[in-house]
C-alpha cells in the first residue's frame, strides 16, 4: 500500500519558464520533457538544460515510420502520440537538449517552420550516451490509483497524466471555479497530456505546457 504525506510539492523543480507549445506540436513530447526535468532536478541530479519536446516527438514519429508498411513519416501536428511509443523512443534514442526560442518567440523548439524535422544520425548517437531510460506506470482503473500518484510525487517523481480537454478547460482562467464536469461531446475538445507536479488533501497539480499565462 502506497504511504505518502498530507501534501507534497515538486513545483520549485519545474522547468522554468513553463512550455508553451502554442498550435503545434505534441503535448506528450512536451509534458514529457517538462515530467524527466522535474523528475531528475527532484532527485539532485538537475539537468543543465530542458529535454527537446520537438526530438521526444520526432523519434516517436520515426519509430512509426519504421514500423509502417507506406514508410511515410507522420506529420508532427496536434494529433498527439501515445505515451506509450514516447516511453520506447526515450528507451531507444534517449533525450537531447531544447534548441533556441521558435521564431514566434515560444520558449519550445517547435514551431510550423521545422515541425518535421527529425534529428540528424550523428546527433542520435552522440546522445545515446545519454540515454534516460524507464517507465512507472499507474493504473487509472485501480481503486487506489489516487494514491499511488500521490506516492509518486511525494517520491519525487513527477507524473504524467492523458485526457479529455475541453473547450472549459482550454478557456479556464486563474481563479475560476473549479471545473466539475467534462463534455465528451464538444467538437473542439480532443486529448491531452501534461504532468502532475503537487498535490495536497483535495488537489492535484499539473504542470500544462500553454505558457506562463494559462490559468494558475
Amino acid at each position: 500500500a502506497p504511504s505518502f504525506p498530507p501534501s507534497a510539492s515538486l513545483e520549485a523543480f519545474e522547468y522554468r519558464p513553463i512550455l508553451d507549445q502554442n498550435q503545434c506540436g505534441s503535448c506528450t513530447g512536451h509534458g514529457t520533457a517538462q515530467a524527466i526535468f522535474t523528475s531528475l532536478k527532484a532527485a539532485g541530479a538537475a539537468l543543465p538544460w530542458c529535454p527537446s519536446p520537438k526530438d521526444i516527438y520526432a523519434t516517436t514519429r520515426a519509430l512509426e515510420r519504421a514500423g509502417s508498411t507506406s514508410g511515410a513519416l507522420q506529420a508532427l501536428d496536434d494529433s498527439g502520440t501515445m505515451p506509450s511509443d514516447v516511453m520506447l523512443a526515450i528507451s531507444q534514442f534517449g533525450i537531447r537538449a531544447m534548441r533556441n526560442p521558435s521564431p514566434q518567440g515560444f520558449n519550445s523548439d517547435v514551431d510550423p517552420s521545422n515541425v518535421n524535422d527529425e534529428p540528424k544520425l550523428d546527433e542520435l548517437e552522440a546522445d545515446a550516451q545519454k540515454i534516460v531510460t524507464g517507465e512507472y506506470r499507474i493504473d487509472e482503473t485501480a481503486p487506489d490509483a489516487a494514491d499511488q500518484i500521490r506516492a509518486a510525487i511525494a517520491a519525487g517523481h513527477a507524473v504524467g497524466c492523458g485526457f479529455f480537454c475541453d473547450s472549459a478547460f482550454q478557456n479556464w482562467a486563474a481563479g475560476d471555479p473549479p471545473l466539475n464536469a467534462v463534455n465528451l461531446s464538444d467538437p473542439q475538445g480532443g486529448g491531452h497530456w501534461v504532468c502532475f507536479t503537487s498535490y495536497g488533501p483535495d488537489h492535484l497539480r499539473i504542470c500544462n505546457s500553454w505558457g506562463d499565462s494559462w490559468a494558475d
